[in-house]
């Protein structure tokens, strides 16, 4: 009875309070009952706000139905200060992914079949109409960057693991990723220009990677690297073997560098890349000879020699010979006639997919 009667005092002190405002109202706004100015109206602002705190302090913050927040262990959350409970407020949820956060539009149709989503947080497109479908899940867009060095440094969407996939696109008949606008795709470099397998890269199924020296790499469904063939030709030949010394005959010539170009012909990289499977190259001999070329550290294949023949002091020229190389981009060959005179000049090369 004692809170009953404390109760009803409180509503005949805040009944008393509000009739009390509302006749500094009245005169405030004068007998058209409308502000007569600024200063009127932040009077009125002021007398509500008043009006607010003693209907407060009046009710009580229980009347009110006002909880404030509190951490698990009963301590107070406070905007602008550190909780220092030593149990945080956590949302829970069920043992399987659920979603926390989502927003979906009214008229978004829903996912196909049985799929659903299962991340923590959810963004839903819709579907605007015939012809003109489109649907954007979740849009991330950033603006960054250092004029002076042109360094980019702003991430639109950004995703980040220990070791799983930072991003994944999935998509049930359309594409499944998408490089809008410029289309450019960016790589960070790898620290070696060699086989992934070297670099400690396992590939998963259907994985592409570029290597330092822009080589792209692909796994097979053995996972197994496999380097992508690619197929160059230069502008100019680079003269790799040839100084007009006779080549006597069952000679071998070993460890020919096909990245090089020899003095003669002014020294420096030829422009076949370390790796290439094949040189590209015309092949000259001012003596009837047969040859047989092979990459560097493999037997003579003598089945595979290839043959130049003609009449002697007579030039022949063979053009656009693929010469296999090792991994460093060396081969060697046999004289198999008369002694020659053999120049060796490079025109391109081949970067085959490996086993």
């Amino acid at each position: 009875m004692a809170n009953k009667r404390e109760l009803e005092e409180q509503i005949a002190r805040l009944t008393a309070a509000v009739e009390e405002m509302r006749a500094r109202m009245t005169g405030l706004e004068g007998a058209t009952g409308r502000p007569s100015g600024l200063e009127t109206q932040r009077s009125r602002r002021d007398l509500l706000r008043m009006g607010g705190a003693a209907a407060l302090g009046a009710v009580g913050a229980a009347a009110m139905r006002i909880v404030p927040a509190a951490a698990t262990d009963g301590s107070a959350v406070l905007a602008g200060q550190d909780n220092t409970s030593t149990l945080p407020t956590t949302i829970s949820g069920t043992a399987a992914p659920a979603e926390i956060f989502g927003a979906k539009q009214s008229d978004f149709p829903g996912l196909p079949g049985a799929s659903t989503f299962s991340g923590a947080i959810q963004g839903y497109g819709g579907v605007s109409g015939p012809g003109t479908a489109y649907a954007d899940g979740v849009d991330g867009f950033a603006s960054g960057g250092d004029p002076v060095t042109g360094s980019h440094t702003a991430f639109g969407v950004y995703g980040l693991t220990d070791s799983g996939t930072g991003v994944t696109g999935e998509a049930v008949t359309g594409v499944s990723l998408y490089a809008r606008g410029t289309g450019r795709l960016r790589q960070d470099n790898l620290p070696l220009a060699t086989n992934p397998t070297l670099q400690g890269f396992t590939a998963n199924l259907m994985e592409q990677v570029r290597t330092s020296d822009g080589a792209l790499w692909v796994s097979n469904p053995s996972g197994t690297w496999r380097r992508a063939t690619t197929f160059e030709v230069f502008s100019n030949p680079r003269r790799v073997y040839g100084t007009g010394a006779f080549v006597n005959p069952n000679t071998a010539v070993p460890n020919i560098d096909a990245t090089a170009r020899i003095p003669s012909a002014g020294g420096g990289p030829s422009g076949v890349p370390a790796g290439a499977t094949a040189a590209w190259a015309a092949v000259q001999s001012y003596e009837p000879a047969v040859i047989g070329f092979y990459p560097t550290g493999s037997p003579d294949p003598l089945g595979g020699a290839f043959g130049v023949m003609g009449t002697a002091g007579i030039s022949v020229q063979v053009s656009f010979l693929m010469i296999p190389l090792n991994s460093s981009g060396h081969f060697s060959f046999t004289n198999r006639k008369t002694k020659a005179r053999i120049f060796i000049d490079v025109w391109g090369y081949l970067t085959q997919a490996l086993p």
